[in-house]
C-alpha cells in the first residue's frame, strides 16, 4: 500500500501520480472482493440447487473472474476506469491460496 507525505508539500505532477497509484490499488481491491463474493454467490447458488435438486449451471470460478475483469461497476459516483488485474497480482494469489486451503479452489 501507498504511503503518503504530506499533500501540501506535493508538487501537482506528484499528486496526480499518488492519487493514479491510489485509484489502482482501490480497482486492484474492488475486483478481489468481487472474485471473493462471486465465489461465496457460486457456493450458495451450488447449496441453493443441491436442495431443490436443479441441474448445475456449468460456470467456473474462472468464467466469473473473467466476466469481473470485464465489469465497470455501478456503484461508484466517480466515471469508470478499464479493469486490468492481472491473475498474479499479490492479492489475488492470496485470494486463491486462502479459497484452496479451505476446498474452494479451481
Amino acid at each position: 500500500m501507498t504511503v503518503l507525505g504530506d499533500p501540501n508539500a506535493m508538487t501537482t505532477a506528484e499528486l496526480r501520480s499518488a492519487r493514479a497509484n491510489l485509484q489502482m490499488q482501490e480497482d486492484v481491491i474492488s475486483f478481489v472482493r468481487r472474485m471473493a463474493q462471486g465465489r461465496c454467490d457460486l457456493a450458495r447458488d451450488e447449496q441453493r440447487r443441491r436442495v431443490d435438486g436443479t441441474p448445475a449451471s456449468g460456470m467456473s470460478v474462472v468464467d466469473i473472474a473473467n466476466v469481473f475483469g470485464q465489469e465497470h461497476g455501478g456503484g461508484s459516483s466517480r466515471p469508470p476506469r478499464e479493469t486490468n488485474i492481472s491473475a498474479d497480482h499479490e492479492l489475488v494469489v492470496e485470494l486463491e491460496r486462502l479459497c484452496e486451503r479451505v476446498g474452494f479452489g479451481e
